[in-house]
């Protein structure tokens, strides 16, 4: 009897170089877009922080610059604030809307600063009554 000798194939342990470099890269593009979309968030947070400190100092121009209803006149003024918001400037505006008589004014107030070389700013317009007392 003659016996054939089978060699058999020694199962494979491990993986190809391909597979691993497949992987490799799936796991560079997951890490790329994990990245960027975290640097997305911190700017949009940051950028949310300073309308967030933008709408505090449109606040604070009332408080520090209070307009008094019988005082009321068309015309604008400008200012800067102190402090740790040194880099902030403001704007107030008011003007006649109709006729003198009728006492409605268009009040707008404007704080602007600067975010990444680009000027930036929050607006808040409001109406005013404040008839004359001639009437």
């Amino acid at each position: 009897m003659t016996r054939k000798a089978y060699i058999s194939k020694p199962k494979q342990q491990g993986l190809t170089l391909i597979e691993v470099m497949l992987a490799v890269v799936i796991l560079g593009i997951g890490l790329v877009v994990l990245i960027a979309s975290a640097s997305r968030c911190i700017a949009v947070v940051k950028t949310a922080c300073l309308y967030e400190d933008a709408r505090h100092l449109l606040a604070l121009i009332d408080l520090e610059h209070p307009l008094q209803r019988d005082e009321i006149e068309e015309g604008s003024e400008e200012g800067t604030f102190s402090g740790s918001y040194s880099d902030y400037r403001w704007k107030r505006e008011i003007k006649m809307v109709g006729e003198e008589e009728e006492g409605l004014y268009s009040l707008s107030k404007q704080v602007f600063w600067t975010e990444k070389g680009k000027r930036a700013s929050e607006e808040v317009i409001m109406y005013i009554y404040a008839p004359s007392d001639d009437l």
